[in-house]
């Protein structure tokens, strides 16, 4: 039945030029022939090339047969997002909730919707699929949503192994002022400036039911699939915000601190120094040489180090001065 199946798939698939629907229609017949190494290769070859549904969902079926949910359901999303034709969809939906009645056996499977759409979004460090959707087998992730001139959230979502869980996000749009002052900034964890959608698992599947469904082309094995790791998908990444301001530089009255220390620095070294030469005229040696050089090394040396204080505040407000210019 099959074989049947796969050949009625090959013999009645729309043509489509190119080198891509020539290895479509090779893994077709690697298909019909139970050569499911190689036609899941020929398929992907094909979807490398031109992207398009039924190369994705070739995959998916024979992925779900061979025991490699998490695959399958993977290649399902990229159908989905190189665009099933409207008669084709509902074939689509029953493949893929076909599979994921197995994933849940031990998976979390995750529906997540933003706004704004561009928003940057990640689990645990993550980036999340462009879709929104997810298979993780852990109970809790960190779920952070970003973008400039919203807040941040930031925090833990829990989505029971077992479960379909849903949820919604709106990001708070930030002041025009506060949306420059924090521009780039990440928020702290717990951040309550976006409105918490709220989880919504709905219960857990009861057992694995085998994918009986076929599309034109595609091949439709049936049997009991087992869980495998998930594929990475594509990322969403968030858009860069052409009003946001530049970050500030050095405060200016830094400079202005900067010039005042070495200036005092500067007149209390000098002072020191003068001092010390005082003590090495000749009028002062002879009169007791050893006090004379005792005076004169205790004067110099801190006079020197005020000095060396003195050019280095005054270089640092040069170069404050020179960062405030634009």
């Amino acid at each position: 039945m099959l074989r049947l199946l796969l050949l009625v798939g090959l013999w009645n698939a729309p043509a489509t030029p190119g080198e891509a629907d020539g290895l479509y229609r090779q893994g077709n017949t690697a298909a019909a022939a139970e050569r499911w190494d190689e036609a899941l290769a020929l398929w992907a070859r094909a979807e490398a090339l031109a992207p398009q549904w039924k190369y994705a969902f070739n995959q998916a079926s024979v992925l779900a047969f061979l025991g490699r949910p998490a695959e399958a359901w993977a290649a399902c999303e990229r159908a989905r997002a190189h665009g099933v034709p409207p008669e084709h969809a509902g074939e689509v939906d029953a493949e893929q909730r076909r599979i994921e009645d197995v994933l849940l056996a031990d998976h979390a499977l995750l529906a997540l919707t933003v706004e704004p759409a561009d928003a940057c979004v990640t689990l645990d460090g993550a980036p999340l699929a462009a879709s929104g959707r997810a298979i993780l087998r852990r109970a809790t992730s960190r779920l952070v949503v970003a973008r400039e001139g919203h807040a941040t959230l930031d925090e833990p979502w829990a989505h029971p192994i077992g479960a379909r869980t849903s949820r919604t996000v709106r990001l708070a749009s930030l002041p025009l002022a506060a949306s420059a002052a924090t521009s780039g900034a990440a928020a702290p964890a717990g951040a309550t400036g976006a409105t918490r959608g709220s989880a919504t698992p709905t219960g857990a599947a009861s057992g694995a039911v085998a994918p009986t469904g076929a599309t034109r082309g595609s091949a439709t094995p049936a049997g009991a699939a087992s869980v495998a790791a998930t594929p990475p998908g594509p990322f969403a990444a968030a858009a860069p915000d052409p009003d946001a301001a530049p970050a500030a530089g050095p405060h200016p009255a830094w400079k202005w601190v900067a010039f005042g220390a070495g200036a005092a620095a500067g007149a209390a070294g000098g002072l020191l120094l003068l001092d010390a030469d005082a003590h090495r005229r000749p009028e002062v040696f002879r009169s007791d040489a050893a006090a004379a050089e005792e005076a004169y090394t205790s004067r110099r040396d801190p006079g020197l180090a005020l000095a060396i204080t003195a050019g280095v505040a005054l270089a640092t407000g040069a170069i404050l001065w020179l960062l405030e210019a634009p």
